[in-house]
């Protein structure tokens, strides 16, 4: 896949990836040719580039620079019933006020002729606490509001029952994926703020994200999950769920190894909060570049010790009265 591609954002390069494969088990397990897609919410139209021999469509109140673009509302779609073989709405959901939420989805299954895919963080406690501690985070190193995860502590996270009862009241087959290892989601997010917050680390910033996404965003589809995918085929299509699901959930279950060691490079990152480290970002930016070249987590760790050395523990955790609960 192209370098530009992978260079997105890591939970953005992620879900539009899910969809990708998605597509391809459909069309390979029907021998279809390219698919009629919708991606609903789906600004600034990275569907078109994950699926070039598909015809894709986004529509989005937000302005797009892609051709194939309609500008419009999710809860009145302007297009007929059974429109497109795939209609998707990814990270959408919960930026519908609760009680549009329905309706929205609705829309989604009427113009759908018979696979929809939706991705969203869904109502949990891990999710949301996941979040308040990135949002704080953010409030604290950059000085701003994080406005769409504002957005989701407004409107609240959607609530997977909803979803499922929404399905089940129509009889429509559905399979529900996790998406987003939730310790590598909150780690990333904390890391890439934390550069965000430093001038001339924008090179370091979209290497974290090409990174991740060659090497750690396959591992992803594991529980605890920071979104979840649900896949559902009004046709009944429960070979092709089948085939999405077998793709999906072969990744491994976490060892408790690997869990003490998310847990520990988060404390670890959690220590650079409050650290002033200009004078060493031109050292920062050489060892990032050896990533390419080297064992990621060897490094990565030597680069958090020398940044916990400069300032130890974690006094901003205990002044903020964070906690952390299993």
């Amino acid at each position: 896949m192209a370098s530009s591609l992978m260079e997105l954002p890591f939970d953005q390069y992620q879900r539009y990836k899910a969809v990708e494969e998605i597509t391809a088990i459909i069309k390979g397990t029907l021998r279809k040719g390219g698919l009629r897609v919708l991606d609903v919410g789906g600004s600034p139209g990275l569907i078109a580039d994950f699926l070039p021999h598909d015809y894709t469509l986004v529509l989005d109140p937000q302005p797009c620079a892609k051709p194939n673009y309609v500008r419009g509302d999710g809860n009145a779609l302007p297009f007929a019933d059974e429109s497109f073989d795939l209609v998707t709405c990814l990270d959408t959901l919960e930026h519908i006020p609760r009680e549009k939420r329905e309706g929205f989805t609705e829309e989604l299954f009427r113009v759908a002729d018979d696979f929809v895919v939706i991705t969203a963080p869904f109502a949990d406690y891990n999710v949301q606490l996941a979040e308040q501690i990135l949002y704080e985070f953010i409030r604290y190193v950059l000085k701003v509001e994080h406005e769409q995860l504002k957005e989701h502590i407004e409107y609240g996270l959607p609530r997977l029952g909803d979803s499922i009862e929404f399905l089940n009241r129509r009889g429509i087959v559905f399979i529900d994926l996790p998406s987003g290892y939730l310790y590598n989601w909150l780690i990333m997010m904390v890391i890439k703020h934390f550069f965000l917050s430093m001038p001339g680390l924008e090179l370091a910033h979209r290497m974290i994200d090409e990174f991740y996404n060659l090497n750690f965003s396959e591992d992803d589809y594991k529980a605890p999950s920071y979104r979840h995918i649900l896949v559902a085929s009004k046709r009944g299509h429960e070979e092709v769920l089948e085939e999405i699901k077998s793709e999906f959930t072969s990744v491994g279950e976490t060892t408790a190894s690997e869990n003490l060691l998310k847990l520990e490079l988060f404390q670890a990152l959690l220590n650079i909060i409050n650290l002033k480290v200009a004078n060493r970002i031109a050292n920062l930016e050489r060892e990032l570049a050896m990533i390419k070249q080297g064992r990621f987590m060897r490094i990565f760790m030597r680069i958090m010790d020398r940044l916990y050395r400069i300032r130890g523990g974690i006094r901003w955790i205990h002044q903020h009265g964070l906690c952390f609960r299993r």
